[in-house]
């Protein structure tokens, strides 16, 4: 395990950008699914919501969540969602529930710009060898769950140190993305 960039998983302030600009209602409860999120409990907590980390939950716990937050880990390569694990965050979904998915795009700006695969710190090279999902197969993976209403966000550079998110309502403007380069906060490490 690379344990710089492990620290810099569970400390940077950047990683909180991924959340930091969603509304959360107070007291709620979550259940986060990430392994390096030391910095994004602290930002939940301050929130105050109930947090409850994947790892730490028992077998026999029964319990369901108002909010599901699964963040795919770079330390962690090969472990991207599929319908499964969807199928596992919406049974762990209080009626009403949310849930938030930050993952990487195999067709993602980062990697067709030349970044980083989290699969093993290469430079991308190819659709074949990721084991990240594409949106098309994301959005079959939600609907074959029964989420009827789905809200893409796209952070910048990716999900793991964003320092913009766009949407398809917000999209980048001209220079907007000019200073980004594809690897920030990966970059020396």
């Amino acid at each position: 395990m690379n344990e710089t960039l492990s620290h810099e998983l569970n400390t940077s302030i950047v990683r909180i950008n991924i959340l930091e600009w969603m509304e959360f209602v107070p007291h709620k409860t979550v259940y986060l699914a990430c392994e390096t999120a030391d910095v994004i409990v602290n930002f939940l907590r301050e929130k105050e919501l109930q947090v409850t980390l994947a790892k730490d939950k028992t077998e026999d716990a029964a319990e369901c969540y108002d909010y599901v937050i699964w963040i795919e880990d770079p330390l962690y390569p090969g472990k991207s969602i599929n319908d499964t694990e969807i199928a596992e965050a919406k049974a762990l979904l209080n009626p009403g529930g949310v849930l938030i998915l930050a993952v990487s795009n195999r067709l993602g700006m980062k990697y067709l710009n030349g970044g980083i695969s989290a699969e093993g710190q290469q430079p991308y090279d190819g659709i074949a060898s990721q084991t990240q999902v594409t949106k098309h197969e994301l959005d079959k993976y939600l609907k074959e769950n029964g989420f009827a209403f789905v809200k893409y966000y796209y952070p910048v550079p990716d999900h793991v140190f964003a320092t913009q998110i766009f949407s398809d309502d917000f999209l980048p403007g001209l220079g907007d993305l000019r200073e980004i380069h594809p690897d920030i906060g990966m970059v020396g490490l």
